[in-house]
């Protein structure tokens, strides 16, 4: 009778070491989740945030997390969406070497797997994107040209959470205009017949406008030794002017250049009576070029 109780005690007692040790395991298993750590990669390349080659702190990102569903292939798709991380918000640190976090503390953590996946982000965050993957582009409001500054960064190196770190290589998919003016008081721009709407492909990261119609871009500014910029899409500029007005009256000119995405087009402009004399430089958003040209207009 002793025995029988005894090994019945021993039986409960191995019951409850084996629920606790499952028990123990679980929890393990809770806080085993490993957070993805994000940086903006080279930010001498990112050249119009807020303050210059920095970010300002506070630009709201949107990142996709994706697995490649046993291939090679990390395409955004909504089969690739890994563990439903579909265009979570993320907030940008200052400084050149930005890092991401989430404002909401709704964190994106990679998958108990250990399984690799690539990330794919754009700026500025829009919970507007659609099922194409597509983001509404505007750059109608010149006003704050930090918010309609494009910024897109292609599915770079897998990463896990045995190696957390994901850099996110942001590239500019918009055209930058800058405009030195050598004249007095204020000036103002307008670049006639210029799509103002398009759209953001996420998937591939091109910029396309939206419809067929186009309409004036306007920036103000001094002259001097000021510069004045601008943001547009890129296109062709075949019969397209710039109109420039100042005290003194309207001065136009003929576009230069076709505009391609990514590209910084900086024209020193002198107002001279009736004439408008226009140098260019033409490169990359954020280095330096020697190349470009002069046009004369009447």
């Amino acid at each position: 009778m002793n025995k029988c109780k005894f090994l019945t005690m021993a039986a409960i007692a191995a019951t409850m070491v084996m629920t606790s040790c499952s028990k123990g395991d679980e929890t393990v298993n809770n806080n085993d989740r490993v957070a993805a750590q994000f940086s903006a990669g080279n930010m001498a390349y990112v050249q119009t945030r807020v303050n210059g080659t920095d970010w300002g702190g506070g630009e709201h990102i949107g990142i996709y997390m994706l697995n490649n569903n046993g291939s090679n292939n990390f395409s955004l798709t909504a089969t690739n969406i890994s563990v439903g991380v579909d265009n979570r918000e993320y907030e940008a640190s200052t400084g050149p070497t930005a890092t991401f976090t989430s404002p909401d503390g709704n964190t994106i953590y990679y998958p108990a797997s250990g399984d690799d996946v690539k990330f794919i982000a754009y700026y500025p965050y829009s919970s507007s994107v659609n099922g194409a993957y597509e983001l509404p582009v505007s750059v109608a409001d010149q006003t704050d040209q930090s918010a309609i500054d494009v910024l897109y960064a292609p599915a770079g190196t897998a990463s896990n959470k045995i190696l957390p770190d994901a850099v996110l290589p942001f590239e500019h998919k918009l055209v930058k205009l800058a405009f030195s003016i050598i004249t007095s008081g204020d000036v103002t721009i307008k670049i006639d017949n210029q799509y103002t709407t398009g759209t953001l492909n996420l998937v591939n990261g091109t910029v396309a406008p939206t419809g067929n119609e186009t309409n004036d871009i306007t920036v103000q500014g001094q002259g001097g030794n000021s510069v004045i910029e601008a943001i547009v899409f890129p296109g062709t500029n075949t019969g397209k002017k710039f109109h420039f007005t100042d005290n003194s009256g309207t001065y136009t000119v003929d576009i230069p250049d076709n505009w391609v995405g990514g590209t910084l087009y900086y024209y020193s402009v002198t107002l001279v009576k009736t004439t408008a004399v226009i140098t260019g430089t033409i490169a990359p958003w954020g280095t330096v070029s020697n190349t470009g040209g002069s046009v004369t207009a009447n």
